[in-house]
């Protein structure tokens, strides 16, 4: 399964990594690998 998030800005990201998975969640967590992109812009073609 891969995951894909994004997010508006920065602050909102940590504020949601900060709080981290439950306890029962965490527990079925066999591997992660997390990487960041930071995109320097977004735009419509």
């Amino acid at each position: 399964m891969n995951i894909y998030e994004r997010w508006e800005t920065e602050k909102e990201l940590l504020a949601f990594r900060g709080s981290g998975p439950d306890s029962g969640t965490a527990a079925r967590i066999l591997d992660a690998d997390m990487k960041r992109y930071v995109i320097a812009s977004v735009e419509d073609p």
